[in-house]
């Protein structure tokens, strides 16, 4: 089961979450990332069954991931 302990000790138990998810669902990866663990997300993608598409970029922080030009353009195409 993927959990994550924040620096308060609560646990989040993502899997069963994602799982009831029925919106389809985008999932954007920094393999960079400080924040999320490559491979937490990697694990979380087998989870999500409604995955429309799922990517994973080079050398962005948590933040930075936000304002990629192909994560923006993505948000883009799908909401309008």
């Amino acid at each position: 089961m993927l959990t994550s302990q924040a620096s308060f000790g609560i646990s989040l138990e993502r899997e069963r979450y994602v799982q009831n998810v029925e919106a389809p669902t985008y999932l954007f990866v920094s393999k960079s990332d400080e924040v999320t663990y490559i491979q937490n997300a990697r694990e979380l993608k087998e989870k999500i069954k409604n995955l429309v598409e799922y990517v994973e970029i080079e050398g962005l922080n948590h933040k930075e991931i936000l304002w990629d030009e192909r994560v923006v353009s993505k948000i883009n195409e799908f909401l309008c």
